[in-house]
């Protein structure tokens, strides 16, 4: 008996943890786009396809600032 509680518990666990991990990400994908286009030159910021971390990135744009 003792086990099967244990075990509905463990179960209800995963799923919450996998439930707030994947709402996390969904949050924090925004954010690290932002930062990673903040980083690229001017003309790969609207390439197609995205590019999400540039091998030209550079902090030019915040010394501009």
């Amino acid at each position: 008996m003792i086990l099967r509680i244990r075990l509905t518990r463990f179960l209800v666990d995963i799923v919450l943890y996998g439930f707030l991990i994947g709402i996390s990400l969904f949050m924090v994908i925004p954010f690290l786009w932002m930062l990673t286009t903040s980083l690229k030159p001017p003309d790969e910021i609207f390439g197609f396809p995205p590019i999400l971390i540039s091998a030209h990135s550079s902090l030019d744009a915040y010394i501009y600032v």
